[in-house]
């Protein structure tokens, strides 16, 4: 089995970004940048597995939820090569 290739919106991006900022200022910016490094290293896993976390078909189909350490909520949809994170909060 192939991992897909992940995508990031353009949405998710500046969810990244606004992240790193605030990390930034409340601890310190390598806090910020080795915590957001940890965000992408969790959505490139979920393209191993890309049928993991809760779906929300009720929202999008094809919808999933997924998180990482009880405080980033990851929303991502599955193609056949690709998974696309849509939102981090």
């Amino acid at each position: 089995m192939t991992a897909r290739t992940v995508v990031f919106s353009a949405r998710a991006k500046r969810h990244l970004r606004a992240i790193e900022r605030y990390i930034a200022k409340k601890a310190s910016p390598r806090e910020a940048a080795a915590y957001v490094e940890r965000i992408v290293r969790r959505c490139d896993r979920i393209a191993l597995a890309p049928l993991q976390g809760e779906r929300l078909d009720e929202l999008r189909p094809g919808l999933r939820k997924t998180g990482m350490e009880d405080r980033v909520s990851i929303l991502f949809v599955v193609a056949e090569r690709s998974v696309t994170i849509l939102s981090i909060a």
